[in-house]
């Protein structure tokens, strides 16, 4: 064979070698293959050799992070909630190391401030026993204050002698921690405003609760309170409210409630002290929901003031009214009336009876 021939086979060998191995992904450079230089040129092999695994990879990432984000969003303070998250990885006990500080006032039924309410605060820390407890008093300006406490739920009472504690004075809760559940706030120049209402002096009321069923077809119904009986079509010589309940035929979540007061009516409220009639106002009342309405609900609750009996007796009404009840409509009633005619609804337990509680 010729020096040249030879030549020429060799070069020919090579050529094959290099077409071998660059068809089976090789450089011919085995350490730059395995220690790329820089991430692009990693990521580039890894897609080379394996495209599904690392696209079910980013789609399972891309997953999680739609799922957090969704649940980040839920929350009351979505910047906080995924702070939390990322913050309960490294402390489980995250929550319950929260800052605690509280600012509050205590204000009586004319909004006027009320000096030396006691107020009594419990909340959730870490603690041995899992709560602390703190004591203060309002202020003359009705001012009172908790500061610099740990915890993640904080509850706050307000009392005082010759008050009525109103429904946020008692037991109320702030969350500190959990944005899923609303996150508290605090504002030292936006206190949170606690009412109670002074006790004036009771007199000998009437006072019940019933549950009072009617037919939703619009039949009139008197009712006799301070006896807990219901007529129908024809009134008694006394009554206190008349009833009329009205339900669409085949459509139970449309339903129509008128309620009169006897010579009188009444005056819906949303009064919790509810502790002096109005002198005047009274009206009848009629009450329309629909399916549509987006807050229906299986029962309703009102509260009036009632003026009835030829406008004799004063009294006041927390009515729960239930458009279906079994195959009718009925209305749960707690009320308390003034025989003498006074406007004064405060009660008494020193001066008159038990309430009744009819069958």
């Amino acid at each position: 064979m010729k020096r040249s021939q030879f030549f020429i086979c060799i070069l020919l060998g090579l050529f094959v070698m290099w077409w071998f191995f660059k068809r089976n992904g090789h450089s011919g450079d085995s350490t730059a293959e395995k220690t790329p230089t820089d991430t692009s040129s990693k990521e580039t092999v890894v897609r080379t050799q394996n495209p599904s695994k690392l696209r079910n990879a980013t789609q399972e990432k891309s997953k999680q992070e739609i799922q957090l984000a969704a649940i980040f969003a839920e929350a009351s303070d979505p910047s906080f909630a995924k702070y939390r998250y990322e913050q309960m990885q490294i402390d489980p006990n995250f929550d319950w190391r929260q800052p605690i500080n509280f600012w509050g006032k205590v204000v009586d039924e004319n909004e006027q401030p009320v000096t030396g309410a006691s107020i009594h605060f419990t909340w959730n820390d870490t603690s041995e026993r899992g709560t602390s407890n703190a004591d203060t008093k309002s202020d003359g300006n009705g001012f009172f204050s908790l500061k610099d406490r740990r915890g993640k739920r904080l509850y706050v009472d307000v009392e005082k002698e010759g008050y009525y504690g109103s429904r946020e004075a008692r037991n109320s809760t702030f969350e500190y921690a959990d944005p899923f559940e609303g996150r508290f706030t605090p504002d030292a120049n936006k206190p949170v405003v606690f009412h109670l209402g002074k006790k004036a002096g009771g007199e000998p009321l009437i006072c019940g609760e019933k549950l009072f069923g009617f037919k939703a077809d619009g039949t009139q119904y008197y009712l006799d309170l301070i006896a807990g009986k219901k007529y129908t079509n024809t009134p008694p010589l006394e009554w206190d409210v008349a009833v009329r309940f009205r339900r669409s035929e085949g459509k139970i979540f449309d339903w129509s409630v008128v309620l009169e007061g006897n010579d009188g009516g009444l005056i819906e409220t949303d009064d919790e002290f509810k502790f002096l009639a109005p002198e005047s106002g009274y009206e009848r009342i009629e009450i329309e929901k629909s399916k549509d309405d987006p807050k229906w609900k299986t029962d309703w609750g009102y509260r009036f003031y009632v003026k009835s009996r030829g406008g004799k007796n004063f009294g006041r009404i927390e009515a729960e009214i239930i458009p279906k009840y079994s195959q009718n409509a009925a209305i749960s009633m707690k009320y308390c009336l003034n025989p003498s005619g006074s406007r004064n609804l405060e009660y008494d337990e020193s001066v008159q009876p038990k309430p009744k509680v009819f069958e």
